[in-house]
C-alpha cells in the first residue's frame, strides 16, 4: 500500500501535537504502509525512519500557507503534479491539504474544531483560511479521522452529512518514558504548550494571586518562551518570583519536569484532545484542567475540573491537588487511565482506514481560488 503524507506539520514546530500523532502512527506502519512524506518546505521536526522523503522545497512560506490562498493554492499544485501523489493509493492530510488528481483516495484527519468553535480567539483571515481549507478537505476525503468522540460530535454538529464517514482514533501516550520525580525540587504547577488564546494562560496567572492558590506553590512553563507581554502581566501582578519559563524541553526533560510537579494545569477552553493529560498521567503527575467534553472524555475520573473562565475555580481546584490524599488518589487513577490508549492501537485503526478508504474512494478534483 502506497500512502502519501503532506508534510506540513514536519515543517514548522508550533504544531507539536499532531505531528506526534503521525511520527507516532507511521513509524509503526513502516512495515505495512509504503510511506512518502512530502516536504515543501525546510524539515523542523523528526521524520520517522523508514518513510521516502521528497523534497520540493520551492520558494519557502512557512506557516503563512495557512492564511494566504494563494500560496496554499500553489502548494497544492505543487504536492498534486508530482508523481507519488497520482500512483499512490491514500493521500492523507496532515492539515486540511489536498491533491488535485483524483489518482488517490484522500483520508483527512481532523484534530479538532477550534476555529469554529472559538473563532473569537482568531484572527479575521486565520479563521476564513482555516475554515475554508478545512471545508474543503473534508468535502474531498473518502473517510475523517477524529481524534476524540468530543471532536467528532463537534464535527458532526458543523458538518452534519460527515456523521458516516467519520472513525474516531485516539492518541497514546507511551511516547513518553516515566520519569523519576526530582525530590528537591520546589512545588511548582506545571504548564505545557502555546499560551495564546483558548489556551487560557492568562486564567492560570490570575488563580495565582487568588487566596486559595497554595502560597508555596510556583508555576512552570514548557514550550515557546515567554514573550515581554507575558513578562509584562506576571510583573503586573507581583508574580515575576514565582514564574519559571524552562522553554523547549526534550521528551526526557518534559517526563522528568512533568514527574516532578505538584500538578499538571490545562486550562483550555476547547481542545480537539488533550495530549498533555495523558502525558502527565503517565508520569504520575496529578491533573487539574478544564471541565470541557473532551477532557472528561481523555482524563476520565483522574482529574480534577475546573470552570476555565474563572481564576477562582482553578485556584481551588489546584489547592485540592495538593492535598496528600488527592495527589495519591490521582496518581494512581491517571496511571491506570492511561491504559485506555495506545499508540500501537492507534496505528492499527490508522491502517483499517487506509484499506477502508480504497474501496470507499470518492473521485474528486477540487478546485481552489
Amino acid at each position: 500500500m502506497k500512502v502519501v503524507v503532506d508534510g506540513f506539520v514536519f515543517e514548522n514546530s508550533s504544531q507539536i501535537g499532531i505531528w506526534r500523532v503521525f511520527y507516532e502512527t507511521m513509524q509503526r506502519l513502516s512495515s505495512d504502509v509504503d510511506y512518502t512524506l512530502w516536504l515543501r518546505a525546510p524539515q523542523k521536526q523528526p521524520i520517522p525512519p523508514h518513510v521516502n522523503v521528497v523534497r520540493d522545497y520551492g520558494r519557502y512560506y512557512g506557516t503563512r500557507r495557512l492564511v494566504v490562498p494563494w500560496l496554499r493554492a500553489t502548494w497544492a499544485r505543487r504536492v498534486s503534479s508530482h508523481r507519488h501523489v497520482a500512483r499512490s493509493d491514500v493521500f492523507h492530510s496532515t492539515y486540511f491539504t489536498l491533491p488535485q488528481t483524483a489518482g488517490p483516495a484522500v483520508v483527512t484527519t481532523v484534530h479538532d474544531m477550534i476555529p469554529e468553535l472559538a473563532y473569537c480567539y482568531m484572527g479575521a483571515d486565520a479563521w476564513a483560511g482555516q475554515s475554508r481549507d478545512k471545508r474543503r478537505a473534508i468535502d474531498a476525503a473518502a473517510l475523517y479521522i477524529a481524534v476524540s468522540d468530543a471532536t467528532a460530535a463537534d464535527l458532526v454538529r458543523f458538518m452534519p452529512e460527515t456523521e458516516s464517514r467519520i472513525r474516531v482514533i485516539p492518541h497514546g501516550a507511551e511516547h513518553l518514558s516515566p520519569a523519576e520525580r526530582n525530590l528537591k525540587s520546589q512545588p511548582y504547577a506545571f504548564f505545557v504548550g502555546h499560551r495564546d488564546g483558548y489556551k487560557n494562560f492568562n486564567v492560570v496567572l490570575n488563580a495565582m494571586t487568588c487566596d486559595a492558590w497554595p502560597a508555596d506553590l510556583h508555576l512552570r512553563t514548557a514550550g515557546r518562551s515567554l514573550h515581554e507581554r507575558e513578562w509584562a502581566l506576571i510583573e503586573y501582578l507581583g508574580l515575576r518570583e514565582r514564574v519559571i519559563d524552562l522553554g523547549r524541553l526534550t521528551d526526557e526533560e518534559l517526563s522528568v519536569a512533568y514527574a516532578s510537579a505538584t500538578c499538571f494545569v490545562f486550562p483550555s477552553a476547547v481542545e480537539g484532545f488533550g495530549l498533555p493529560v495523558l502525558e502527565a498521567q503517565i508520569n504520575r503527575c496529578p491533573v487539574v484542567c478544564s471541565d470541557i467534553p473532551v477532557f472528561r472524555e481523555v482524563a476520565g475520573n483522574a482529574a480534577l475540573f475546573f470552570d476555565p473562565r474563572l481564576a477562582e475555580s482553578l485556584a481551588a481546584s489546584v489547592a485540592k491537588a495538593c492535598e496528600p490524599e488527592t495527589i495519591q488518589r490521582l496518581r494512581a487513577a491517571g496511571l491506570a487511565n492511561t491504559q485506555r490508549f495506545s499508540w500501537d492501537k492507534a496505528a492499527e485503526q490508522t491502517l483499517a482506514v487506509y484499506k477502508e478508504a480504497i474501496e470507499a474512494k470518492r473521485p474528486t478534483s477540487p478546485r481552489y481560488p
